[in-house]
């Protein structure tokens, strides 16, 4: 992501690229479709605190493959650590408005003060950023052609380029079909998965831990 393009730009860009409507991306990420709307026209720090704005931030940027870490800390350092101070005080009519933003999302409880606001907001970006139970990371070494199925759907089927990582979540079960095992590093909890470098590869990642299985071609005349 270069510096002339703006973060929503470059996530608008990407998700068209994978072919994928925001309607979908909302569906898979679970983020509401107005914040979706409002990261890629880079107006999501109006709408809700930045503290939040970082967590769909990043949930989006790890739905799409990219460097997640690199888009929130480029957010950081354009609009900080925290939502900035009104230099006045809002009228009543504005503070409903900016208090109705915040609550499309965050739940009710949150209608609390100081310290505590903080708290459940840091608490509620923690529950989205962790609610899919299985991650993957691919790293290509040359270049991976792959398909990724999550939770029984078929979600992408693309080539990694050498090297790109791309990494992918979901909730119940996470499975990536490799036609070049050879040519990737598969990471699962922070170590590499052994894979057979004989043939094609399905990984299957569920609660039952990993399963690998060789895709063998058919014979010809089979």
């Amino acid at each position: 992501m270069t510096e002339e393009v703006s973060i929503g730009e470059y996530l608008r860009r990407l998700r068209e690229e994978k072919g994928c409507s925001l309607e979908e991306a909302a569906q898979a990420t679970k983020i509401k479709l107005e914040n979706l709307h409002a990261i890629e026209s880079d107006e999501i720090a109006k709408h809700v605190p930045a503290i939040y704005a970082k967590a769909l931030i990043k949930l989006y940027a790890e739905f799409l493959g990219v460097d997640a870490a690199g888009v929130v800390e480029r957010f950081r350092r354009l609009h900080g650590d925290a939502s900035p101070v009104p230099a006045r005080a809002p009228s009543a009519s504005s503070s409903k408005t900016a208090r109705a933003r915040v609550l499309t999302q965050v739940p009710r409880p949150v209608i609390l003060g100081g310290a505590a606001v903080a708290v459940l907001i840091s608490l509620c970006c923690i529950y989205l950023l962790s609610s899919p139970r299985y991650k993957l990371t691919v790293r290509a070494i040359g270049r991976v052609p792959i398909k990724v199925y999550r939770d029984g759907q078929f979600v992408e089927g693309s080539t990694i380029e050498p090297g790109k990582t791309k990494s992918w979540r979901a909730k119940k079960r996470l499975e990536l079909k490799i036609s070049k095992p050879e040519n990737a590093e598969v990471i699962c909890k922070g170590a590499k998965v052994d894979l057979p470098r004989n043939a094609s590869v399905s990984i299957v990642l569920d609660k039952g831990g990993i399963i690998k299985k060789s895709i063998v071609s058919p014979s010809p005349g089979k």
